[in-house]
């Protein structure tokens, strides 16, 4: 019997093996921009009911949030300068929209801490 010490293998080490698609920045955990949560919101005020003073269905709410996404992304990210005519910047700056846009600035810091989740845990 022929014992041979050194063997030779055509291949590579398991530290060099290391899937990218297995680190934990790979995929986050909530991956919704800014365009996609509005998105949301836009679709969604088309399923609720608008209640006139009577308290009757008088259509939905589609008509609060329609507008242009991308207008109200880059309005999101720099409203100081916020280069568009004056009558898009008067209607991205209505108090619901504003109260909505700024809802969706503070909801990135827990979107952040819930993506680094995994990296948490690991």
């Amino acid at each position: 019997m022929n014992k041979q010490t050194n063997l030779f293998r055509d291949g590579i080490s398991q530290r060099n093996r290391l899937l990218r698609t297995l680190e934990p920045d790979y995929v986050s955990v909530d991956e919704r921009s800014e365009a996609d949560l509005l998105t949301f919101v836009q679709k969604y005020a088309a399923t609720l009911n608008y209640y006139d003073e009577s308290n009757h269905p008088q259509g939905n709410w589609s008509a609060f949030f329609a507008g242009d996404i991308q207008k109200m992304v880059a309005y999101i990210k720099t409203p100081e300068s916020f280069d568009d005519d004056e009558s898009t910047q008067r209607k991205l700056s209505q108090p619901h929209l504003v109260l909505l846009f700024t809802f969706l600035q503070l909801l990135r810091y827990p979107q952040q801490q819930f993506n680094q989740l995994t990296q948490r845990h690991l």
